[in-house]
């Protein structure tokens, strides 16, 4: 299984969804880890993979360690 994260740490909107979406089209990965520091930037990148047809499979999650820290698994593919 070929896993890609994507560190958007910093990142303000739209560059998180942008390189998730970059991510997707051009590695085709079987699953992505998205990691934000940014509830907007979380509130988007979930909103463009359930268009996009790929629901997290786990909920969104604050990490305990880092507060302000999200992430999220998702499938690609079938």
């Amino acid at each position: 299984m070929k896993e890609k994260i994507i560190d958007c740490h910093g990142m303000t909107c739209p560059q998180p969804l942008m390189a998730c979406r970059k991510c997707i089209e051009a590695e085709a990965p079987d699953s992505l880890k998205v990691l934000v520091d940014d509830a907007a930037a979380l509130e988007n990148v979930t909103r463009y993979l359930k268009a996009a047809q790929m629901p997290p499979k786990r909920p969104l999650r604050q990490l305990r360690t880092t507060p302000a820290l999200f992430r999220t698994r998702v499938s690609v593919g079938a």
